[in-house]
């Protein structure tokens, strides 16, 4: 079997055509774009260098441009008001030259009259006295007019002045601008070739960046769907262990355990498992074995055309763990209660590969998948309703595994019926025996008002059991280890009282172990729970609790049913309050809270059955409710009238 499954695991490593390793692709594509980056901004660093040159040149040439424009301007003005004040002055000229004139005019009258004719002393002085003033204001005009006309000559020579000095820094600008010419064409040419190369580089960072996108697109997508190639410890069912007995214990003897490597399979999203060596000789193993791998890497395995590729994550760590000396050693044996744990998915036990995977593995351990082979007893098949049947199937398996069971179906379901029918089969199948294979009768253990009523279930359902009633003052158990017996029937006080003769196997030992009302056991700390819980240990396998509240009050009386029923399979105590409880009823986490619950649901589920009569797949099979109405007449009160 092992042999067969490690070949059909190697069939579904499909070869592979080529492998990227997408890790060291993102990696180098990411420092290639970094370079690159880096190239980018240098080339764009000395673009704006050339274009700092360039306008360090032009500003030259535009402040000696600038400065001309404004001599320009202020010479212009100049120009202005000199052809303004030019204007004035010939306007005044000419008025001075008229003033001249007219001063000469009566000059000459004066001394035409001077010289006229006869004239007093008198008049000849005022004559000459008005002859020398004229005089004098002609010659203050004449004074006046050649001022006048030395300042405007002084302005005419001012405006050519200026024109002279504007051409002449016209000129020194054309002669900058020649100058500068050469320069600014070579800074162009620098600054358009820069241009260019920036682009260039531009392009080539945005090709290398959507390159690289890609890349962790890809890379992303691997990681949602890649298995992470782990050393775990594998756990082979082989199907000789499956052969005759089913008890759990002989199960778990046959278990191969050995170290395993998980890998994709040719079906995505799926895993297998190989073993080292040959992981070593897989087309991974070769990878990891010659690839310098740092940390952990992504690969792809490209496969033929028309089948699907894998994504794997290979680590140094990995090839370390696999060549080390740990793999030299088997790792420990688990048993077969933590095989089962794992198998449910308790996360303590993720470092386990099963063979076959959950939950085929547990289904196939407890034989939960030949459900339907096992035949409800002769005597009761036509008896038994449907959903009582798969009670009794279920039962029945876990019996021959002997395991324990807790049956919570709801009160009024039939449990004790479902018990008795188990009981009727372990005696045909030859299940009614000890650890040492010895056959002996099972412990029925009930509350003290069920007494009766299980001796008349017997009496009417099974009258080919043997049953003893171990109850009473007077009480004494059969001689010979209860031999003609197939039951011993007693109540929870007697087990608490006489738990030490029930436990000599010198006296008497047992195949199976029942409780009615396990909800008795609830309590750890009390003195029943404890007999029980003994008396149960000592018998060691196929324990059934019944009870249709399995809990009342606290997730704690559940441990304390299932420790009787399979002792140790949920921890002890402490862990399970740890664990469970006090998340469950204290906790604060709505997300932590459904975990736990969703775990001990996983847990308990193999070993717990509840059906409730509100279940639609009850319903059906349970009679019609018949309702009696009963009229009671009341009697009159003591002493009234």
């Amino acid at each position: 079997m092992v042999s067969s499954m490690r070949k059909s695991e190697q069939m579904a490593l499909v070869p592979c055509e080529a492998v990227r390793n997408l890790s060291a692709e993102l990696q180098e594509s990411r420092t290639r774009w970094e370079v690159q980056k880096q190239r980018c901004e240098e080339a764009t660093l000395l673009l704006q260098q050339v274009t700092q040159e360039e306008e360090k040149v032009r500003a030259v040439v535009d402040y000696a441009r600038l400065k001309v424009l404004k001599q320009v301007k202020a010479q212009q003005e100049i120009v202005k008001h000199n052809a303004s004040r030019s204007k004035f002055d010939e306007a005044l000229i000419c008025a001075l030259q008229e003033n001249i004139q007219l001063k000469k005019q009566e000059l000459r009258r004066h001394q035409q009259l001077r010289w006229r004719g006869p004239a007093t002393a008198g008049e000849r002085a005022h004559h000459r006295q008005q002859a020398a003033q004229a005089q004098e204001a002609m010659a203050e005009l004449q004074h006046r007019q050649r001022v006048v006309r030395e300042e405007l000559q002084m302005m005419i020579e001012d405006a050519h002045g200026a024109a002279q000095r504007v051409e002449d820094a016209k000129a020194y600008v054309e002669v900058l601008e020649a100058q500068r010419a050469p320069t600014l064409a070579t800074l162009g040419a620098r600054k358009q070739c820069q241009q260019q190369a920036v682009h260039k580089e531009q392009v080539l960072e945005q090709t290398l960046r959507e390159q690289q996108c890609k890349l962790q697109e890809e890379h992303t997508r691997g990681f949602a769907v890649c298995t992470r190639a782990r050393l775990l410890r594998r756990a082979q069912l082989p199907e000789k262990a499956l052969a005759g007995s089913r008890r759990a214990a002989h199960v778990a003897k046959f278990i191969n355990m050995d170290w395993c490597v998980t890998s994709a399979a040719a079906e995505p999203g799926r895993q297998i498992s190989l073993g080292v060596a040959e992981f070593l000789q897989s087309p991974e193993g070769q990878v990891l074995q010659n690839t310098n791998i740092a940390g952990d890497c992504l690969f792809w395995f490209e496969t033929r055309r028309g089948l699907p590729g894998r994504y794997i994550i290979l680590s140094r760590q990995l090839l370390h763990d696999i060549t080390g000396p740990k793999v030299k050693r088997p790792p420990p044996q688990l048993n077969f209660f933590e095989l089962l744990r794992s198998s449910l998915g308790d996360p303590q036990f993720t470092d386990v590969v099963l063979v076959p995977e959950a939950p085929h593995f547990h289904e196939k351990a407890l034989g939960l998948d030949c459900l339907k082979n096992l035949e409800v007893p002769t005597c009761l098949k036509d008896k038994l309703r449907p959903y009582q049947v798969a009670g009794f199937r279920w039962l029945a398996c876990l019996a021959h595994n002997g395991l324990g069971a807790v049956l919570a179906d709801d009160m009024g379901l039939g449990k004790t019926l479902q018990s008795i029918a188990l009981l009727i089969y372990m005696k045909e199948q030859g299940l009614l025996r000890d650890e040492r294979g010895q056959l002996r009768p099972a412990l029925v253990v009930v509350p003290p008002g069920l007494l009766r009523n299980w001796q008349a279930e017997f009496a009417k359902w099974a009258p080919q059991l043997n049953f003893f009633v171990y109850h009473g003052p007077q009480r004494a158990l059969p001689p010979f280890h209860a031999a003609g017996y197939d039951i011993i029937l007693t109540t929870y006080e007697m087990v608490r009282n006489d738990r030490r003769k029930l436990c000599d196997v010198d006296i008497i030992s047992f195949s199976a172990m029942i409780i009615d009302e396990a909800q008795r056991i609830k309590n750890h700390n009390i003195l029943v729970t404890k007999a029980v819980k003994e008396v149960g240990n000592i018998i060691g396998h196929t324990r059934i609790a019944l009870s249709g509240t399995p809990i009342e009050n606290k997730v704690d009386e559940l441990h304390s049913i299932f420790d009787f029923a399979n002792f140790g399979y949920l921890g002890d105590q402490v862990s399970f309050s740890r664990t469970f409880s006090r998340i469950i009823e204290k906790g604060r986490d709505p997300e932590q809270r459904k975990e736990s619950l969703d775990l001990l649901y996983r847990l308990t589920r193999p070993f717990q059955m509840r059906r409730l009569k509100t279940d639609e797949n009850i319903l059906p099979d349970l009679p019609k409710k018949i309702e009696l109405a009963a009229n009671v007449g009341l009697t009159p009160e003591p002493g009234g009238p």
